[in-house]
């Protein structure tokens, strides 16, 4: 795959904060991902309760790390590999688009959230900068999150169909990785995924606390510093 080369965006800037205007193409470009990511706090609790009878179903609805495992322990191979895909690859378009539509000002947007967001967005510049469209293709495997890298090939304008397959050969290497790790535990995956799932009422209310926890703690810490 060639490095793809950045070039200033040609389509017309979006309004600019001072004067706001959200477009339904704004909606249709932003959307899909706040919504995904909603869900995908919202969808937490199913793991620990479909992950020992049902890997397959949680793989579908969510695509995580365990129930790619525990899907490759119970197989079959090849429905464990195709099941996760959908939701594994719903929202990269619209990240692509982001990136293509507003250019670095939604980089630095994310790169003003804290110290820790400006280095992410910092290295995965790097990253893109020096490899181009194998940062799609390896991008699960690298330390930056794979958003910012789809960011960064909608912002260098790289070619859709080369940005397509570099991500599919991503998702399914990664997915191919997780399910064969399953497929060599055997028993002794599906074991771990049976008794998640058997204490899952524990886990999953021990997991609203802590969010619920840290929610009231960040509410407070921002109401102070409101304050002062």
């Amino acid at each position: 795959m060639e490095e793809a080369a950045r070039a200033p965006s040609s389509e017309p800037a979006p309004p600019q904060p001072g004067g706001l205007t959200i477009t339904r193409t704004d909606v249709a470009c932003l959307g899909p991902p706040f919504v995904m990511a909603i869900y995908a706090w919202a969808s937490i609790p199913l793991g620990p309760w479909l992950i020992g009878p049902h890997p397959f179903l949680l793989s579908a609805l969510r695509g995580s790390i365990s129930a790619l495992i525990a899907s490759g322990a119970k197989g079959p191979i090849w429905l464990a590999m195709i099941t996760p895909i959908p939701i594994m690859v719903a929202v990269d378009p619209f990240y692509y688009w982001a990136g293509r539509r507003y250019g670095r000002r939604i980089l630095e947007h994310y790169a003003r959230q804290s110290p820790r967001s400006q280095r992410l967005v910092a290295r995965g510049e790097r990253f893109f900068a020096r490899w181009g469209a194998w940062t799609i293709a390896f991008g699960y495997f690298l330390p930056v999150p794979n958003l910012l890298l789809y960011i960064a090939a909608g912002e260098a304008r790289m070619p859709i169909p080369l940005f397509a397959a570099a991500d599919a050969l991503g998702t399914l290497s990664w997915i191919g990785l997780l399910v064969c790790l399953g497929w060599a535990l055997g028993s002794r995956a599906t074991s771990i995924a049976d008794n998640i799932s058997h204490y899952g009422l524990w886990f999953t209310g021990a997991l609203v606390v802590l969010v619920l926890g840290f929610a009231v703690v960040r509410g407070v810490r921002t109401a102070r510093s409101m304050g002062e």
